[in-house]
């Protein structure tokens, strides 16, 4: 598992999180083993320190790069954290095929779903989000604990 920070948190105009960034980094380093021993995972998975432009979202898996991505600017370091394990959670779900995308839709154990934007109440009534919002703590308390 590799931890990267976006060039806008090193170099650029978020460079006044960087100390944040390189505290999420530390807690990750030390870590980051853990999350193959509770979860099935890609090899090649990486956790990515990055702004996401939507206000709604503060954490995303991109099945196809492998790359769970968090936004380091929105809520507290233990937030961030347990959004790591959700977001790893998601990417157990791809690995293993219980979840995968297309452009138009979202494959769930085989079924086909329309799309779910984030800022709608019935995303949280998605089975692969009640699947990773029920395991995200159980796994942070595995892996941080």
């Amino acid at each position: 598992m590799v931890i990267n920070l976006s060039t806008s948190i090193k170099y650029g105009y978020l460079k006044n999180y960087l100390n944040v960034a390189r505290i999420y980094e530390k807690k990750l380093e030390k870590i980051k083993h853990r999350f193959s021993e509770v979860l099935e995972l890609p090899t090649d998975i990486s956790i990515a320190l990055k702004p996401i432009r939507s206000p709604h979202i503060v954490g995303r898996y991109n099945g196809d790069a492998n790359i769970a991505e968090i936004d380091i600017r929105k809520g507290t370091i233990d937030d961030g954290l347990l959004t790591i394990c959700h977001e790893l959670v998601h990417a157990e779900q791809y690995y293993i095929g219980t979840l995968y995308s297309d452009e138009k839709y979202f494959y769930w154990k085989g079924k086909k779903w329309p799309e779910a934007s984030s800022k709608t109440s019935e995303y949280y009534k998605l089975p692969w989000e009640i699947e990773a919002y029920n395991k995200q703590e159980e796994i942070y308390n595995l892996v941080f604990n």
